[in-house]
């Protein structure tokens, strides 16, 4: 059973931050990109913090800027 509940509870954070982004939440979008930058998806995390930036959110806004800088 190690490990089993991790991975369903990502998905089903996963499948809820998703639900309230579809909404406009800016602080959906930005739980859901830190999610992806866990699991190593840095193109959609990248996509999903965009838009809570967007929206205004400064959490986000400072993960882009500090992916941004670790790229160079």
């Amino acid at each position: 059973h190690a490990g089993k509940g991790l991975r369903q509870n990502a998905d089903s954070a996963r499948y809820w931050y998703s639900k309230a982004a579809q909404k406009g939440h800016a602080t959906a979008h930005l739980n859901l990109g830190i999610l992806y930058l866990q699991q190593k998806d840095t193109i959609t995390a990248i996509h999903c913090l965009q838009q809570a930036a967007q929206q205004g959110n400064e959490g986000a806004l400072r993960i882009l800027q500090r992916i941004n800088r670790d790229d160079r």
